[in-house]
């Protein structure tokens, strides 16, 4: 599928929301391999799993063919 920014901002939005600004995520395409990198950090396990999880759905939501 082409790159729709519009569709992929509002992806990694929700992944921001959902840290509720208590850690930070790095969202991007890997340069070697054919997939999505997400990594992220935090305080909190749970918050920063759970924006993670949220992530990858909003993002795989956006990607599939």
């Amino acid at each position: 599928r082409y790159f729709d920014r519009q569709h992929h901002v509002r992806a990694i939005d929700a992944v921001l929301a959902a840290m509720a600004g208590q850690g930070r995520i790095l969202i991007r395409y890997s340069g070697t391999e054919p997939l999505l990198r997400v990594m992220a950090e935090g305080d909190d396990q749970k918050t920063v799993a759970a924006a993670v999880d949220r992530g990858i759905s909003a993002i795989a939501a956006v990607v599939r063919v």
